[in-house]
């Protein structure tokens, strides 16, 4: 089932090449440099996503909308110079493995969009998200719903080797802490949230320098 959340990257139209065209945007509550209301970011990031610039960019894949902002920006020289304000949005792609980076210039009504392919942590709803994955492992599920165990971690990682899925898919580590300071874990997860399932059921991380070892549980091999 494909997932109808939000996510997408900033992307300035400057640097994709392409013009974008002056788009009426939404009323909203703040001003200047103050920052963005829930409200604001939450109606921002559903207008960007119906933009030419960004429909055309992002297409069908599947989006979760990450975080967004508002600042006092300088334009180019070439641009005319002085100062505007624009919105920042970013959006996580599960297809492609990486985040949009949109700009909305809230003075003129244009929107650019470029991808970003460097680490962007989760969000809390991610980590929900991923740790809802394992609860409906048979066997982990069960770890989650003990009181005993500590739910920990939810860090995006990419795999280093290209055959692995981790290596383009967004994968997140999960920690599944024993009680008790000292006590390490009960289960080191590696969840695929681009395909939702667990990749690797007891991930164990290098142990010594300059080795690398895959992320999923690839098998035999």
């Amino acid at each position: 089932m494909r997932s109808k959340g939000l996510a997408a990257f900033l992307l300035l139209v400057g640097l994709a090449g392409s013009a974008a065209h002056a788009a009426s945007v939404p009323a909203l509550e703040s001003r200047g440099g103050d920052s963005l209301s829930d409200s604001d970011r939450s109606t921002l990031a559903s207008w960007a996503l119906t933009q030419t610039e960004v429909k055309s960019h992002v297409g069908a894949d599947r989006l979760r909308f990450l975080r967004g902002g508002a600042e006092i920006a300088k334009r180019d020289q070439a641009k005319g110079g002085g100062e505007y304000r624009r919105a920042l949005l970013f959006y996580r792609n599960y297809d492609r493995g990486l985040v949009h980076e949109v700009e909305v210039d809230l003075d003129a009504g244009t929107v650019g969009i470029r991808d970003l392919y460097d680490s962007v942590q989760p969000t809390r709803e991610e980590f929900a998200a991923a740790v809802d994955v394992i609860r409906k492992d048979p066997v982990l599920g069960v770890l989650v719903d003990d009181p005993a165990i500590h739910v920990d971690g939810g860090f995006y990682e990419r795999a280093m080797i290209e055959r692995d899925p981790c290596a383009k898919d967004i994968c997140l580590i999960v920690e599944l802490m024993n009680a008790g300071a000292g006590n390490g874990w009960a289960s080191r997860v590696i969840v695929n949230l681009s395909k939702g399932t667990v990749a690797n059921r007891d991930f164990h991380g290098p142990t010594e320098e300059g080795q690398i070892v895959p992320m999923s549980d690839l098998g035999a091999h």
